[in-house]
């Protein structure tokens, strides 16, 4: 894991304040990673699904 993102993510909770990368941006991530793969094992283009929207107040 990267060392910058472990400390902001530290330093977020102490100041109160989202990290700079947030879970919504990992879950992007994860659904456009998985989209890939389901792409290339069909062989076509493929929807994704999207990410509810919803915010967790800390």
């Amino acid at each position: 894991m990267d060392d910058s993102l472990v400390r902001d993510f530290i330093e977020s909770v102490r100041e109160k304040r989202q990290p700079s990368v947030t879970g919504t941006d990992g879950l992007r991530a994860l659904e456009v990673a998985i989209g890939a793969y389901a792409s290339a094992a069909k062989g076509e283009v493929v929807a994704l699904r999207g990410i509810e929207r919803e915010r967790v107040s800390p």
